[in-house]
């Protein structure tokens, strides 16, 4: 592989994923892998993404991103509900453990950037809205010239707490994330409810 080449990674609640980019830019999708549970101290997903990079022999850097409140400057994830994580340099930890320099990033902006950038919103005149709904659920707005509206909680609707309704006392995510759903869909029926009457 050339120098050029980059790796992106998402570190998503289910999978972590890999895309490189070579020096013709074009992405191409690598194999992933399960997010490893439980991983509070984040050094099985450290080692995880570490063993990821390790299969190419040439990089020229690596972008991380991860869910929840991320401060992007500092490398570390403030908060992330769906890994565990409270403050996690987790940055720093996979520096340690590769040769390319690491930049880290929170999920969604990073997602509403390349929409931005490369994407749906490529070319197009005012700002973005980006919704991606997956194990979490997030929303990410960006301004004309690309820059990030709010602060690093901006956006994170899935923390939000429904107040009413048979909902009530969840987070928005634990219903309405693609996690969610699927919990949902595969939950019991209960067969001994009556049913609706009609009309």
């Amino acid at each position: 592989m050339a120098e050029e080449t980059v790796l992106g990674i998402d570190v998503g609640g289910t999978d972590i994923k890999a895309v490189m980019v070579g020096p013709d830019g074009v992405p191409v999708r690598l194999p992933g892998t399960p997010t490893p549970r439980g991983d509070a101290s984040g050094v099985a997903t450290a080692d995880a993404v570490a063993a990821l990079v390790a299969r190419w022999t040439s990089v020229a850097a690596i972008g991380i991103a991860v869910p929840g409140i991320v401060d992007e400057a500092a490398g570390v994830c403030r908060m992330s509900v769906n890994l565990g994580w409270r403050d996690l340099p987790i940055r720093r930890m996979v520096q340690e453990r590769v040769d390319a320099p690491v930049v880290l990033a929170q999920d969604v902006r990073a997602g509403a950037r390349a929409e931005w950038s490369t994407g749906a919103g490529a070319g197009r005149p005012g700002g973005l809205l980006f919704a991606p709904l997956g194990t979490g659920l997030a929303i990410a707005c960006l301004e004309a010239d690309g820059r990030p509206i709010g602060t690093a909680w901006a956006g994170e609707v899935g923390q939000l707490r429904w107040t009413g309704g048979p909902h009530a006392g969840l987070r928005v995510e634990e219903v309405a994330s693609a996690g969610g759903l699927a919990a949902r869909a595969a939950a019991p029926v209960d067969h001994s409810a009556p049913a609706p009457a009609r009309a």
